[in-house]
């Protein structure tokens, strides 16, 4: 009887093993279905067994929203103000006083309308001043309307692009006042600026420009055309120069010759409305 016995104990003890093992696999394979659900809700691709405390705990968590890094914001540069309107008489500019890193740019006519230019603007929002005649945008207004609401503003250039010093002071206002009534008309907006063509003015420019609502007659420093930057005075732009322009047939030699320089002497383009007032 005793020999039975010690025969039986073996064999109790492996099927009991035996059923408590059936018994834990049966256990996992049918939690993991849930275990997936649990993990795939996490963003796990790895599947894992969790306990129940430790899904509670996970259950319990606030979801955090990942963002990606945010580009450093640089700081706007705070304009030196030029107050024009408190000057006895309309100012002549050609630069403003100032030791930041900034540049003006006045780009004139709007003979050519080249379509990469247009998309050199809308890329760069640059805000320059579009001293544009209306015998040149009047063609195709639209494409001038894209580069404004890209950041440009509008200068007035006169009514016909005439030489005003062959004016008379009469001839002189209805050339600039005529010509802001069309700016307005054409694109909502009337110019505080007047650049005088080939940059010809005399003291009658100055009085009608003032009659005609305008803050400042401006001029240039320096040009950029044939590709290449030309300077009045030295060898660079300096900070505070207004950059003189235009829409012609090399236009898009003459801002990748400009953006270039600027680049070179870390020159930022600034608003000219900003700057004067």
């Amino acid at each position: 009887m005793k020999l039975v016995i010690y025969l039986l104990i073996p064999v109790i003890v492996i099927s009991s093993a035996l059923l408590s093992y059936n018994s834990l696999f049966s256990t996992k394979m049918n939690s993991q279905p849930e275990l997936k659900k649990i993990n795939t809700l996490l963003g796990e691709s790895k599947i894992s067994v969790i306990s129940d405390e430790e899904m509670s705990i996970t259950a319990s968590m606030p979801r955090i929203s990942i963002t990606k890094e945010e580009a450093p914001i640089i700081p706007k540069i705070v304009p030196d103000i030029f107050k024009a309107s408190e000057k006895p008489n309309t100012p002549f500019l050609i630069s403003l006083e100032t030791k930041k890193p900034v540049i003006f740019l006045g780009i004139d006519d709007g003979l050519v309308k080249n379509p990469e230019a247009l998309e050199f603007f809308k890329k760069h929002k640059w805000p320059v001043t579009l001293f544009l005649n209306q015998m040149y945008f009047k063609e195709n207004p639209g494409y001038f309307k894209t580069i404004l609401d890209s950041g440009a503003n509008l200068g007035n250039h006169t009514n016909t692009h005439l030489n005003l010093l062959k004016l008379s002071y009469e001839q002189q206002k209805r050339e600039i006042c005529d010509a802001q009534n069309v700016y307005k008309d054409s694109f909502g907006i009337t110019p505080k600026f007047f650049r005088p063509p080939y940059g010809n003015y005399n003291d009658n420019t100055l009085k009608a420009a003032k009659s005609c609502g305008i803050t400042a007659v401006i001029g240039w420093k320096a040009r950029v055309d044939e590709g290449k930057v030309w300077y009045q005075v030295g060898d660079k732009l300096n900070a505070g120069e207004i950059i003189l322009m235009h829409f012609r047939p090399q236009i898009m030699d003459d801002l990748k010759a400009f953006e270039a320089e600027i680049n070179r002497q870390k020159l930022t383009v600034e608003d000219l409305n900003e700057w004067v007032k």
